[in-house]
């Protein structure tokens, strides 16, 4: 076997490693970083088991949206601890209390952010928050098979294209597997990311420990940003997008996987059993009680399997019912993959020659734009707001 699949639809799901008897592929970076499956050809049988669980070659079963909800967990530590409303902890939290087991990206290591398995309530915390980097799997899925085959329920939470992997590599479906995939944007590889705090931590890099990409400050939606923690989880380094140029182009679809941009699992129909991602309820209405200015989840039940996991905790968070059709309104990634910034190139051709820094000048432009943008919202908004121009407005669209 030479090529398992085209390298640009490749994801980096992991499943192929996985799956080899005579562990003959190993993940290597390229030039930006993106880890790609490399055959050795000396210990290869050709076996084709690599095309058999590669989802590029096996597409997986897609589901349509059964039920959607606006929701978040009724408790409001859970819930002020997480990216949006907390629904992926409590999910996380009803397996482990019954003795399963939750696979999920952690961020403690800022440098290798990876997924891991989780078996104590206590290490739950470390799966919680957004994570703006490609997760590395390793070989942990050959662990989730012996968990599904010992008979302990187990959720995988990971980005639709994870999801995939996980699924081809099974063959077959469990029923004590549970598959929650998340709204994905695209992701950046680690190498960027490392070159990100390297250059914003400067003498203080040796001591970052763990990094985030949300903050939340009481009463209010998280906050886009790039913030890394020492051991003790003091923060040696902070800042907010669009200040933050990371999280910035993050945003911008400026340096992603090549496979994102053209990523099959963009669209309505759904490679999880549960979709989640954030809700933001920027019109104020969303009918649902005063704790909802702690963040809101949508949340999408994709299968039979789906749904009688949310009935099993359906007393542990709020929810309340709410058209699919709108949150593929607002959320585009829904419907479409990210496109591709106009100025990706030129930021890849300045990270090669230089690190990140060297990319400063390509994201200030791109900062100036945002912010400008940002101001003339702000100002159409307060225009807006004022009672006799909303009067008027009234009063033209209801002639037309």
């Amino acid at each position: 076997m030479t090529e398992i699949c085209p390298q640009a639809q490749c994801a980096g799901c992991f499943a192929c490693l996985n799956a080899c008897p005579t562990a003959s592929i190993e993940m290597q970076e390229d030039e930006r970083g993106c880890l790609y499956p490399i055959v050795n050809q000396s210990s290869c049988i050709d076996c084709g088991l690599c095309q058999k669980v590669c989802p590029v070659c096996q597409p997986p079963t897609l589901h349509p949206c059964r039920e959607s909800y606006i929701a978040y967990a009724a408790d409001r530590r859970e819930q002020q601890t997480a990216a949006s409303g907390g629904m992926a902890a409590v999910l996380s939290r009803y397996v482990v209390r019954r003795g399963g087991v939750v696979y999920g990206a952690s961020a403690a290591d800022a440098f290798n952010v990876h997924h891991v398995r989780v078996d104590k309530e206590s290490d739950l915390e470390q799966l919680k928050g957004s994570k703006y980097v490609h997760s590395k799997i390793g070989a942990l899925l050959k662990t989730l098979k012996e968990d599904l085959q010992a008979g302990r329920d187990v959720l995988f939470v990971g980005t639709p294209c994870q999801v995939a992997g996980v699924r081809g590599f099974l063959r077959k479906e469990y029923p004590n597997f549970y598959a929650l995939d998340l709204v994905c944007h695209g992701v950046p590889p680690q190498k960027v990311l490392n070159s990100a705090i390297a250059y914003y931590c400067g003498d203080e890099t040796s001591r970052v420990k763990s990094v985030r990409f949300r903050r939340k400050e009481e009463g209010q939606h998280s906050i886009y940003g790039l913030y890394c923690d020492d051991a003790q989880g003091k923060l040696v380094y902070g800042a907010d997008q669009p200040y933050q140029h990371y999280a910035l182009g993050f945003m911008a679809a400026m340096f992603y996987r090549p496979n994102c941009y053209a990523c099959p699992y963009a669209c309505p129909d759904r490679v999880g059993d549960i979709t989640l991602g954030d809700f933001w309820d920027r019109d104020g209405k969303a009918a649902l009680p005063a704790q909802k200015a702690d963040g809101l989840s949508m949340l999408v039940v994709n299968t039979e399997k789906g749904k009688a996991l949310l009935e099993r905790i359906k007393g542990e968070i709020v929810c309340k019912e709410h058209p699919f059709g709108d949150f593929v309104r607002r959320n585009g990634q829904l419907s479409r993959p990210m496109r591709q910034h106009a100025d990706s190139d030129k930021f890849w051709q300045c990270f090669a020659a230089g690190g990140f820094v060297a990319t400063e000048s390509i994201l200030a432009q791109h900062e100036k734009l945002v912010r400008k943008n940002i101001m003339k919202k702000k100002i159409k908004q307060a225009v807006y707001s004022l009672p006799f121009v909303e009067a008027l407005m009234l009063k033209i669209f209801h002639k037309s």
